[in-house]
């Protein structure tokens, strides 16, 4: 483990302030979904750490890499420091192989570990990332999903595990919130996820086709979410499970569609003419009721990544 910057002002207070800065962990704070709320907290009056598998150099925060499936390493980084809070992003993320990965046995693991070294270092807050795919879904139906009330299911690996870990966090009487997260678009997304996939065919102008173009997907931008999930961090008397989505769906086709028109590429477009009609989405109404929805402008926030991202590679 090697901290990139000095860290001589841990622990040594101005003597102005005699409030204390809450100290708060992001696991993966460099990732997609980490990173993004790493950036919506640096605008608070917070003492804020991260933690990454790589190497990098941040001024910006307390930034240590550190491989978290190294137990001895991560047990000396908590015998180092201990937080008021944890938010727990990573975990493996790979959109070709996550779902049905034997990794996903290994972050359970991992995450159990940090939850009992935060516990056991007086920790105080809990948050952590979980997934769609937690719920239930039945094919070419309208699958509306609620939290506490939608079933759900192991449909995959990578969600028997999230549920597992939930259900571990759940009975360990911590205070937390378990953000189940649906589908996400924006900047530092993965190449190989569907959005930078069409972005990137259509502007080395090459076919790509969609195979089941009428699947309908609740999708959120990334900076939105981050957003309610850090507005639903700060909010009081709250915990439990929060539905992290807009609360409608867009078929593949269409968002296809959209970035085609953008590029004014259709014509590298192909759909296949599938009968697969299935929808899934999430219900926005317990964070509409704590005042943490966000609504986004899905048209505009899209319209800049494919811009963004045909000046990148231009």
């Amino acid at each position: 483990m090697a901290k990139n910057q000095k860290d001589n002002h841990s622990g040594i207070r101005s003597k102005r302030s005699k409030i204390k800065r809450p100290k708060i962990l992001i696991t993966g704070s460099e990732g997609f979904i980490g990173s993004a709320i790493t950036k919506e907290l640096l605008k608070k009056k917070l003492d804020i750490y991260g933690i990454g598998k790589k190497k990098r150099n941040i001024k910006n925060y307390k930034y240590y890499d550190l491989n978290l499936y190294n137990f001895k390493k991560v047990k000396n980084f908590f015998n180092q420091f201990s937080f008021d809070t944890i938010i727990h992003t990573a975990w493996v993320t790979n959109p070709n192989t996550m779902r049905n990965s034997k990794s996903n046995f290994k972050w359970l693991k991992i995450s159990k570990k940090i939850l009992d070294l935060h516990i056991n270092n007086n920790g105080v807050n809990f948050y952590c990332v979980g997934t769609s795919d937690e719920y239930q879904r039945i094919e070419n139906k309208n699958n509306k999903c609620i939290e506490n009330q939608s079933k759900t299911t192991n449909l995959n690996t990578y969600a028997k595990n999230k549920i597992l870990f939930y259900k571990y966090l759940k009975k360990s009487k911590i205070n937390f919130i378990w953000f189940r997260v649906f589908w996400l678009f924006g900047s530092k997304e993965n190449s190989k996820r569907f959005f930078p996939e069409v972005i990137n065919k259509l502007l080395n102008n090459k076919k790509f086709k969609i195979n089941n173009p009428k699947i309908g997907l609740d999708y959120s931008y990334i900076n939105d979410a981050a957003k309610m999930m850090v507005k639903l961090i700060f909010k009081k008397n709250i915990s439990g499970v929060y539905n992290i989505c807009s609360g409608k769906y867009l078929n593949l086709g269409e968002i296809a569609n959209k970035i085609s028109r953008i590029l004014k590429k259709q014509k590298y477009l192909e759909f296949q003419n599938s009968k697969v009609n299935t929808k899934i989405y999430g219900s926005v109404k317990k964070l509409k009721k704590s005042k943490c929805y966000i609504k986004s402008n899905f048209k505009l926030k899209l319209k800049q990544l494919v811009l963004k991202s045909s000046k990148t590679t231009s």
